[in-house]
Parts: C-alpha cells; structure tokens; sequence
C-alpha cells in the first residue's frame, strides 16, 4: 500500500485529506508541524508527502529541503494559497524539489489525481 504523510498546520484541511486518501485506499498518516512531521519520519518513510508551504514553525520549503537531503526518492506535492501577485510559491517550491503543486482551493479529485501521479510504474 502507497504510504503519504499530510503536512500541513491546518488539521481540520490536513485530517479531510488524510480521511479521502484513505478512502481511495492510500495508507496515511497526519503532521501538523515540523516536530510531528519530523517524528512521524523517523518512524516511516513514506511514499509520498503533501506539504503545505507556508506554516508557522517549519515551512514547506523546509520539509521539501529535509526530505530532498534524507529521503532522494520520496514524491512531494506542495500545496498554498498564498495569492502574491509578485511571487510564485508553488513554481519555487517545484525548484526546490517537489514534483507536483496544488493551488488552494482545489478539488479533491484533482489532488486524488495528483496523487496517483506520483506513484512509479513498476514494470511487469
């Protein structure tokens, strides 16, 4: 089963996405800061990680470096609603390396889609 870790210090949005993907059949598990996404590491490495970017104690941009420097090969989504017309979080999150980006507000079958992407195609 794909393994996700949702980051994000919104619980009410962070425990829905958790919720759908394990409807959808992902095992996953929930991190509202830096210290419980850093633990919750430590015990598993997930397949997958979905990031909020902009949070108080341990920013997105963070948990992407992080998982970058100690976990190479884990997919990250990095998901903002930051709206800064002089800036583009999400393109700086994809150079920092998160392989998709998600815009809030967003449908969760656009995420479920997201997701999927991100799992690799084992050859038969």
């Amino acid at each position: 089963m794909v393994s996700v870790l949702i980051v994000d210090d919104d619980e009410h949005l962070c425990h829905a996405i958790a919720d759908g993907l394990a409807k959808a059949g992902y095992d996953t598990r929930e991190a509202n800061s830096g210290k419980e996404f850093l633990d919750l590491l430590r015990e598993a490495p997930p397949d997958i990680v979905i990031t909020n970017l902009f949070m108080p104690d341990f920013d997105g941009f963070g948990v992407i470096m992080h998982l970058r420097r100690e976990i190479p090969d884990v997919r990250i989504i990095a998901m903002s609603g930051a709206d800064d017309s002089k800036a583009d979080y999400l393109k700086a999150a994809t150079q920092f390396g998160a392989a998709y980006t998600v815009k809030k507000p967003f449908r969760f079958k656009y995420l479920l889609e997201t997701v999927a992407a991100c799992i690799p195609i084992k050859p038969d």
